[in-house]
């Protein structure tokens, strides 16, 4: 009986030893064959060459330099190193910009940026950063993350831009997943990072699929914390519905989806009413308003999708939202439990509703 065991117990090895080399050999034919497509592609502005089809185009995924990814393929494929060097991110954070905002230069003056490096332009020949600068600039000036364990990528959402845009985050968001399910299957210790998606107007559509495309059975990686704001359609559509048919959902897998955004704008973009709109099923949907944040919502509304980014409930919800998902209790009792403008918007699917300038005040005179 002692010699079937042991017998079966070896075939079961020898079995399990020879799939996990078949995966090896799968998972680094396709990282070395994508690697060098990436490179080819940050040589020539963007473009490799298919020899498929015998035309250039654009590369979609992630580029070939990121370092944990990088050092997966140099110690599993070319058995150089130990997986204990392999230092998986602890966040992946997705910034999806507006329609005409998207900036690589302007990003990465802010922030490091994974997959850009400055020759990536602009969208729509505008590069205004209306989301990006919000999103870039409280991430570099929080108090809770550690970004030394944050990857940070950064797209456009026009619809027009070639290079870095959502088919793009797509590509890398898969690459990201098969170096995360082989490591899953050799290095099993590492800490299960967290994914998040932020995006402004266009880019908070694009937050949203990425939110659904992350759950997907080709996937099937949840993301931890869905952050848009004033959503609306993406510019290459918006012409013909006006922003009126976009309605987001959050997918049942994401584990939390905040929106907040205004219904009053005018004169943002021409004669266009840029409007956002509540996302179904979200677990905090928002509604910025002239009473809850007149440093914001100017006048009768003129530039109010651009200008909502301004408002102090929108900074403090994001900062105890990112608070929260970095689990850090200091910054959670601060930017969540003590912070007057957020105080109204702090408990776990809290109804939509609005203050005054004056409640506002109360609170503060309360705390003081």
């Amino acid at each position: 009986m002692n010699k079937k065991i042991l017998f079966t117990a070896l075939l079961i090895l020898t079995v399990n030893s020879q799939v996990l080399a078949r995966s090896k050999r799968s998972f680094c034919y396709d990282a070395y064959k994508r690697a060098k497509l990436s490179m080819e592609a940050v040589e020539k502005r963007g473009k490799y060459y298919d020899t498929n089809t015998n035309e250039h185009k654009f590369y979609k995924g992630c580029r070939f330099d990121i370092p944990w990814m990088q050092k997966t393929r140099e110690v599993i494929c070319e058995d150089n190193g130990d997986l204990s060097e392999i230092i998986v991110p602890s966040y992946f954070i997705y910034v999806f910009d507006g329609a005409a905002d998207f900036s690589a230069s302007g990003a990465l003056s802010i922030l490091p940026i994974a997959n850009l490096d400055g020759s990536e332009g602009d969208d729509m020949g505008k590069g205004n950063m209306n989301g990006g600068r919000f999103f870039l600039r409280e991430l570099r000036d929080q108090d809770y993350l550690n970004l030394e364990e944050t990857q940070i990528q950064y797209y456009a959402s026009s619809g027009f831009h070639n290079r870095e845009n959502y088919s793009s985050a797509r590509a890398c968001m898969k690459e990201t997943d098969n170096y995360l399910d082989y490591l899953g299957k050799v290095k099993t210790d590492y800490k299960k990072p967290k994914f998040i998606s932020l995006g402004f107007s266009n880019g908070g559509v694009n937050a949203t699929y990425m939110q659904r495309d992350m759950a997907r059975k080709s996937m099937k990686r949840p993301v931890d914390l869905a952050f848009t704001l004033d959503p609306i359609a993406k510019a290459t559509a918006f012409l013909f519905v006006q922003g009126t048919q976009y309605r987001g959902e959050k997918h049942e897998a994401t584990k939390r989806f905040v929106n907040l955004y205004q219904t009053v704008d005018h004169s943002s973009w021409g004669n266009l009413k840029l409007r956002g709109k509540p996302v179904k099923n979200a677990d905090l949907n928002i509604h910025i308003t002239r009473e809850s944040s007149p440093e914001a919502i100017l006048r009768d509304g003129a530039y109010a999708h651009l200008s909502m980014s301004g408002s102090y409930i929108v900074e403090n919800t994001f900062h105890c939202e990112m608070a929260k998902i970095a689990e850090n209790e200091e910054a959670i009792d601060s930017r969540c439990v003590k912070n007057p403008f957020k105080s109204r918007f702090s408990e776990e699917n809290q109804p939509e509703e609005k203050f005054n300038i004056d409640h506002i005040l109360n609170l503060i005179l309360e705390l003081e």
